[in-house]
């Protein structure tokens, strides 16, 4: 008579995987991958902002204090799913929404609650006061930072 370990050892050198079988994403749970997934794409695909605020020069923000604000021109409003279509220039930023992408110029993000408006609608005169000095990639998630094309995502064997 054969020992329980002895008829599982048997066992388990007879048994072979299943062939690998393609399904729908939604059939998956619960399925053991065939094999390796990797990345497509960078994650995130731009540089965007980390924080709702101005997007800004951090050149423009050194020795900015709530006694001693700079003051910008805002240029512009960048919401999340937009395209910039705007640079930030010396002495001025660009109003930005949490994953909007980075405006070209601008390399670091002031978060808004560090900042303070005049108060008038959005124009191309409005004056924000900088109360925080900036410095580069403040508030920045450059492209690819969380996952670069290529990189292995989930590996072989992993339950979905």
């Amino acid at each position: 008579m054969l020992r329980l370990e002895e008829a599982l050892d048997q066992i388990l050198r007879e048994a072979k995987p299943l062939p690998a079988i393609e399904l729908p994403l939604l059939d998956t749970l619960g399925k053991y991958l065939a094999e390796d997934v990797f990345a497509d794409i960078d994650l995130p695909p731009f540089d965007n902002s980390a924080v709702d605020g101005y997007a800004v020069r951090a050149e423009d923000t050194v020795g900015a204090s709530a006694e001693r604000p700079i003051v910008l021109r805002e240029v512009a409003e960048i919401t999340a799913g937009s395209a910039p279509g705007v640079e930030v220039s010396r002495g001025t930023a660009a109003r930005i929404m949490t994953g909007a992408p980075m405006p070209s110029g601008a390399n670091a993000v002031v978060m808004i609650e560090d900042t303070r408006s005049d108060g008038s609608a959005a124009s191309a005169s409005r004056l924000i006061s900088i109360l925080e000095a900036a410095t580069p990639e403040l508030h920045v998630r450059r492209a690819g930072e969380d996952l670069r094309t290529g990189s292995r995502v989930l590996s072989r064997g992993t339950v979905v």
